[in-house]
């Protein structure tokens, strides 16, 4: 039974604002509790706008966030254009300091000179760049040069990923672990797919049933190619 029932909604619109700061960072109740160091417990009675925390836990829940304490608290400091989104991430619409911000750019691959000499082609600038904070690549160890934002094709990773959403690529991690998903290049098609290695191939899977697996097989390995690991997604 939930003991907030009779709780009354004190803070709806801090609610709000925690609940999409977790969307955007793809965090879960007890990821962002574990994050913090907030108790899961009192992580719903925010995003249930039932509480609001202190000075310490607002300071704690907005680093693990990556937005500011007063943006959390106020919805203010919006004059800088970053909205709340990803970890670490952030909108660029007029301004950006890049002193700690990088931007990721977006991709196209051309397949025409095959699958083993695939190119990388950059995409011109977007109203809507993908921005993360610097110390978002040094936590991760990732180099952003090595790293690619592509566009989703179609339905056959619904309801995880969906047609144009967009995917960060580690081109630096290539090695397959079984049930990530990876953009692969396969008899010279780009995929965005879930990998698992089976005894006699490597099972390229969708996560739409109506899409059967794929399979990479001796025979067909030579048309292979794994281009990167996803590391993020974005609506």
């Amino acid at each position: 039974m939930n003991k907030t029932t009779n709780l009354e909604v004190k803070h709806p619109e801090f609610a709000t604002r925690i609940k999409h700061a977790m969307k955007m960072a793809n965090y879960s109740m007890a990821e962002l509790a574990r994050c913090s160091g907030i108790s899961y417990e009192m992580i719903r009675r925010y995003t249930e706008g039932y509480a609001m925390p202190k000075v310490e836990g607002l300071s704690l829940l907005a680093k693990s966030l990556g937005v500011t304490p007063a943006w959390l608290q106020f919805g203010e400091e919006l004059d800088l254009k970053i909205l709340p989104i990803g970890s670490s991430i952030g909108v660029l619409e007029e301004y950006l300091d890049f002193k700690k911000y990088i931007e990721i750019k977006r991709f196209d691959v051309n397949l025409s000179a095959g699958a083993g000499n695939s190119i990388w082609i950059a995409r011109e600038s977007s109203d809507d760049p993908i921005v993360f904070r610097r110390r978002w690549f040094k936590r991760h160890r990732y180099n952003p040069d090595l790293l690619k934002g592509i566009y989703v094709r179609g339905d056959s990773m619904e309801p995880e990923l969906h047609n144009g959403d967009t995917v960060i690529i580690n081109t630096n991690d290539t090695e397959i672990l079984d049930g990530e998903i990876y953009a692969i290049v396969f008899k010279n098609k780009l995929y965005i797919k879930k990998l698992r290695q089976s005894e006699d191939g490597i099972l390229i899977i969708s996560k739409n049933p109506e899409y059967p697996p794929m399979k990479v097989t001796e025979d067909t390995l030579n048309q292979f190619i794994v281009l990167g690991k996803k590391i993020w997604r974005g609506g």
